[in-house]
């Protein structure tokens, strides 16, 4: 039996790269990277939910609901949260590459 890489393995059980499923599996997957990013920065700079929604004027919940369940996020929510915790976001072909600067 032939082994299969992640790439194959994905194509047979979600679908090609460019079919609508594969769409929509690669945009969630990219939203939950970027929820643990912003969740990793946010602990990395010493800041708790509460502090940070103070920030960028949403409740805790809103951003506790951000870093578990991302695929409903406001694109003017995130980059209030980029700005706040001084991170980058860079889109490209391949996906979200998402950049911090820490202090």
């Amino acid at each position: 039996m032939k082994e299969l890489s992640f790439e194959e393995v994905k194509n047979l059980r979600i679908g090609t790269i460019g079919t609508p499923a594969r769409d929509k599996y690669e945009l969630e997957a990219e939203s939950i990277i970027l929820a643990a990013k912003i969740k990793q920065v946010r602990k990395q700079k010493g800041m708790n939910q509460d502090e940070l929604g103070v920030l960028i004027g949403v409740k805790k919940s809103q951003i506790s609901k951000i870093e578990t369940n991302p695929q409903d996020m406001k694109l003017s929510t995130i980059m209030r949260i980029v700005k706040a915790l001084d991170m980058e976001i860079v889109l490209e072909s391949g996906g979200i590459k998402v950049k911090s600067v820490l202090v």
